[in-house]
Parts: C-alpha cells; structure tokens; sequence
C-alpha cells in the first residue's frame, strides 16, 4: 500500500513538473485574447530556414566558381587562338626565307633582332624557328590546362545541379510548413531579421483605420490598439499601411471600410525617385465576398472602370513586390538600396502575409522572401525605414507617426 502512494505521489510531482517545464517554455501566454504562439513551429520554422540559407549560400558559392572558371576556360581560349595564329604567321615568314646555311652561335635577343634588320637571313631563320618551337610549347600548356579546368568544370556543374535539388527540396518542405502557419512569428533569414503575421480571413478580420470617432487622425499604433481596445477587440497585428503625404493623408487610394472615407485611385505616371512611383505599383484591398486581392494600379483601374471590383477596404501603395509569380522587374540583386521594409502579400485568397524586416534590406532580397518563401503569386511594398509593426509578446511597439493604418483581429 505505501508503495502505491510512493508511486502516485511521485507520478503527481512529475505532471507538476512537466507542466511547469512546458510552461516556461511557451514563450507567449495562449488565450482566446491573446496571439496563438506555436513555439513548436516557429523552431521548426527557423531550422529550415537556417537549412535553406546554408545550402543556398554554398549552392550560390559553386555557381560563382563555375563563372569565374568558365571565364578562365574562355580567356584561354583566346589567347590559343592568337598564339596559334601567331604560329601560322611565323611559319609563313620562316618558309619564305631561303636559308642558306647552319650555325650553333648562341646569341642574345638584342643581337638577334640587330641581325634580323641586318638582313642576316640565317639568322633571321633559326629566331623565328626558335620563337615557332616556344609558341608551341606555350600551345601545348594551354591546351592541357584547359583541359584540366573544363574537366574540373564539369564536376563543378555536377555539384551544382546537385545542390539545386538539395535547395528546392528543402525549399519545398519550408513552403509547406510555412503554408500552414498562422499568427505573429519573429524569424532570420541571410542575417536578416524579420517579424511577421498571418492572417486568415475566415477566422481574422483586417481593417484600415485613418480617422477615430472625433474625426482625428490616428497617428500611432498606439491609438488604434486602444480603439480596438475600447471596441472589445484584441489587437493581434497592427502596422502601418501605405505611403502617405506630410499632413498624413492617404498617397492614392484608400477606402475604410463602414465608413464614408475614401480617397481616389492616383494613376499618374510620375517620373520620381519615390517608392510610390516605382512602376508597377498597386493595390491591396478586401473585397465584399471577404477575399483578399493584390492588384497591379493598372489592372484595378480596369476592373473599376468595367465595374469588376468593390473594395470594402483598400490601400494603394508602390512599388509591387511580386507581380503574378515573379520580382518587379527594375529589382537587383546586388542594390545597395537597404532600408527597413514593410510589406503584405497574398499566400492565397484567403490568407494574408504582412512582413516587416528588423535590419535593413534591398527590394529583391525582401520581395525574394515573399516569393520563395510563402508562395505568394502577389506582394506589396507598404512602406520604407519608419515602418512598425505591433505584434503582442513579440514586438509590442506603438509608436509611429502615420497616415492609414492596417490591423488584424480575432472574429467573434
């Protein structure tokens, strides 16, 4: 009898243990109120996106080495050409020199050339033999050093090829985990670190907030969390939500939805250095069927002027990151242009991913994350350096001095 007690009584302190352990291990508190944190999947998350940058950085380490050898191979190639050329020529001039008779005398370049203008044509002879036979040499030592390097090319290819299957595959498993995600999760990516939320339509509801009930402007993150607040919402995800002009107005479209505020479509063609007016910008809007759209500004137009679309919520901003599947065009890979950027883009009609960096990063490489990473066919730049996004446990910031504003709660 003792020995059952002893066991119950150890077994209770066990699942108070492991309770506890578990506990203090959530890093965020999980409540019908709070942001849901699956710290299981934000590991995961990270581990292969730690996968994904070391084999993507040794997949682009082989692609550099097969360019820089394919260049040697090609230099190469050139300089065979010309000294074969150069032995044509040579033995064109040698043939046509009757030589008259043999000598052994060694002698200098210097006396060899006074010789050669001399007129002295045995001399001139037994040179350029002499300069044929090196030429040949050299030939002969390209050739064989390139046929190392084109060997050693291959087996670069080879390796290569086999690094790009090892990347998409795990490209592949990261997109499906990151498929299934949903709430605020912080991440590192090619040093880079990045907070983001996803959020679903069918459980989630995303507004855009200008004006409060006094017909102020809201400014800050601050106060539309205390609007919601007051509204019995919980703010799960609040940031800054397009470009906007010194008194804060909205810079092209917006639309909010349950009230009478809206601003036009700016579809002019400006020739400027802002973000705004990097072609083709466009447009994120929540539709009446409650479907999420990324539209490029000329195809909203479009469907505006033939009565296609009503937004109920909507904000224009520029440039698009992602257009149908692939990087805006006047993106470089290498551009120093490295800001902090915010974006939003669409994994699919009903799941919305909103994307800040921490640390500053250029266009290709911020719209690359959209793409390769969450499969979104369409992404859009929101806003630059002074950008925030709030995010419960995560990033509880409320700062920030705005135009229109973008939040996401939980349906009740």
């Amino acid at each position: 009898m003792f020995k059952i007690k002893l066991i119950l009584v150890i077994g209770f302190l066990s699942l108070v243990l492991l309770s506890s352990f578990i506990g203090s291990h959530l890093p965020y508190e999980c409540n019908d109120h709070s942001i849901s944190i699956d710290s299981t999947s934000n590991i995961q998350l990270q581990h292969l996106l730690n996968e994904y940058t070391e084999a993507k950085l040794i997949l682009e380490t082989a692609k550099s080495r097969i360019q820089d050898l394919s260049r040697q191979i090609e230099a190469r190639k050139s300089e065979l050409a010309i000294v074969k050329n150069s032995i044509l020529l040579y033995k064109s001039e040698r043939d046509s020199i009757k030589y008259l008779e043999f000598t052994d005398s060694v002698m200098s370049l210097a006396d060899s050339l006074k010789w050669i203008l001399e007129g002295n044509q045995n001399k001139r002879f037994l040179v350029l033999d002499t300069v044929i036979k090196k030429s040949e040499t050299k030939v002969n030592s390209l050739s064989k050093s390139n046929a190392q390097a084109i060997q050693l090319l291959d087996s670069l290819k080879t390796d290569r090829d086999n690094r790009q299957i090892q990347v998409e595959t795990i490209l592949k498993k990261l997109r499906l985990h990151a498929g299934r995600l949903r709430g605020g999760f912080a991440f590192k990516l090619f040093g880079v670190m990045y907070n983001m939320y996803i959020a679903n339509l069918d459980s989630e509801q995303i507004r855009m907030h200008l004006f409060n009930h006094g017909k102020q402007k809201y400014y800050s993150l601050g106060a539309v969390k205390e609007r919601l607040l007051n509204d019995k919402l919980e703010p799960l995800m609040i940031t800054n939500g397009g470009m906007y002009t010194k008194s804060n107005e909205p810079v092209g479209l917006y639309i909010e939805s349950g009230s009478n505020i809206s601003y036009r479509l700016d579809t002019s063609k400006r020739v400027s250095d802002e973000n705004f007016y990097l072609y083709p910008n466009g447009v994120f809007y929540i539709d009446s069927n409650n479907i999420a759209h990324i539209n490029t500004t000329d195809y909203f137009f479009k469907l505006q002027q033939e009565g296609k679309v009503n937004p109920i919520s909507a904000t224009q901003s520029g440039p698009m990151l992602v257009i149908d599947g692939k990087l805006h065009d006047k993106f470089s890979p290498g551009s120093q242009n490295e800001k902090i950027r915010s974006g939003v883009g669409l994994v699919n009609k009903k799941t919305v991913v909103f994307l800040i960096t921490l640390d500053e990063s250029n266009f290709y490489n911020f719209a690359t994350v959209f793409k390769d990473i969450f499969s979104c066919k369409d992404a859009l730049f929101l806003d630059g350096a002074i950008s925030q996004m709030y995010l419960k446990n995560i990033n509880p910031v409320v700062g920030g001095n705005f135009g229109p504003i973008i939040s996401v709660t939980k349906k009740y």
